[in-house]
């Protein structure tokens, strides 16, 4: 695993310089939300003619997590009719996305394959679920552009979990939408090329988590118990280990891989659909599950909710009628998996948390996340769970 993310510097370092220097224009992707602004650019990404392109409203660039993004209004250029009447197609109001305009980060998630797997998600999948339309989705080794339809232009509205609260009834509609995106693409052989496997998927260095940790704990002394944060350094040291053994524990599907609430969306018909697909990937379903609700959930309210709520996506696989009876997780299986991969959900936040001051996460978020994933971690003994085992 090492000497295959190795393996992506050199062609990242290539494309670098060909974009810059020899690549033909029509091939060359923007490296800023402002390059979008150019028409002339703007119509190569959309695939038409674009009179104009303007920030939406006052909201200009935001440079969070491992992207910059914006929200864009594009005019298209006016066209003839059959008749030769000029006709004026209606503005299209969009979000647009291009790599991180921090070196360390741009460079780390073309290496470590985020950005190709995030475009593969848009431009190859075939999702059973609600995804924003897609006006372009282009990638190479160092770039990337991404034009997707502006949700709340059509009403959609983007829950907030670190401000508001995940009841029962949301809860079940978002465990819904996770069952029929796993039941769709279930097993090894469900699972498109092209996703994250056991084949492809990025090294995860140990030294980069234990780093990361280090940094959490020193800039929220309290927000990890020392004994658990002394257990997840043992868990980041074994982290292959681990790895493998979820790689080898069936039942397995497509996940989304980064299911916290604030990566969902509600239609106003109530449909729940889904974004930011970076991290899709083959893995057993309670991946999605058990980040979902160690994350989303209050954890005051979880344990009164939380094996109900896992009964009930077992009973949405099944009602799915793609997932055959003999491969049906039990609940004795997706709880021990529930137990086991809140590791992984830990593990995701201490390193967006620690990496850098506010670059791939803020403290809010690092602080709202960790402490749930942490209360519940506590209380269903995540150390227990003996890595590489059936059961505890």
């Amino acid at each position: 695993m090492v000497q295959r993310t190795r393996t992506r510097t050199r062609p990242f370092l290539y494309d670098v310089f060909r974009q810059w220097f020899w690549a033909p224009k029509d091939e060359v992707l923007p490296t800023t939300i402002a390059e979008l602004l150019d028409p002339a650019v703007c119509s190569r990404m959309v695939g038409y003619a674009v009179d104009s392109v303007v920030y939406a409203d006052v909201q200009l660039e935001q440079h969070a997590n491992c992207t910059d993004r914006a929200w864009l209004v594009i005019t298209p250029a006016p066209a003839y009719d059959s008749s030769d009447n000029i006709v004026q197609a209606p503005k299209v109001k969009v979000f647009a996305k291009v790599a991180a305009k921090n070196l360390v980060v741009k460079t780390l998630m073309s290496m470590f394959d985020v950005y190709r797997n995030e475009i593969h998600s848009y431009a190859s999948i075939d999702w059973p679920i609600r995804i924003p339309d897609v006006h372009c989705a282009k990638w190479s080794q160092s770039r990337f552009c991404l034009i997707l339809e502006d949700l709340s232009d059509r009403g959609a509205s983007f829950p907030n979990i670190w401000e508001q609260h995940v009841t029962p009834p949301l809860a079940k509609q978002v465990l819904s939408t996770l069952a029929t995106l796993h039941a769709s693409k279930w097993g090894a052989e469900g699972v498109p090329d092209g996703c994250w496997d056991a084949g492809n998927r990025p090294y995860k260095a140990r030294s980069m988590g234990m780093f990361t940790l280090w940094r959490v704990n020193r800039l929220y002394p309290d927000l990890i118990p020392q004994a658990l944060s002394e257990a997840l350094m043992v868990a980041l040291w074994r982290w292959n280990d681990l790895q493998r053994y979820w790689e080898t524990t069936n039942p397995r599907c497509m996940v989304h891989g980064d299911t916290h609430m604030g990566n969902f969306f509600i239609e106003p018909d109530q449909t729940i659909g889904t974004f930011d697909l970076q991290v899709k990937s083959e893995e057993h379903p309670m991946r999605d599950v058990a980040y979902f609700l160690a994350c989303s959930y209050p954890e005051e309210d979880l344990p009164k909710h939380e094996k109900m709520l896992i009964k009930y996506y077992i009973a949405r696989l099944k009602a799915s009628g793609a997932v055959p009876d003999a491969e049906l997780p039990t609940f004795e299986e997706c709880w021990f998996q529930y137990r086991l991969h809140t590791w992984y959900a830990l593990y995701a936040f201490v390193f967006s948390g620690g990496f850098a001051d506010g670059v791939l996460m803020d403290e809010v978020q690092t602080k709202v996340a960790c402490k749930r994933i942490v209360a519940l971690m506590e209380r269903v003994d995540a150390r227990g769970t003996t890595l590489g085992s059936d059961e505890s």
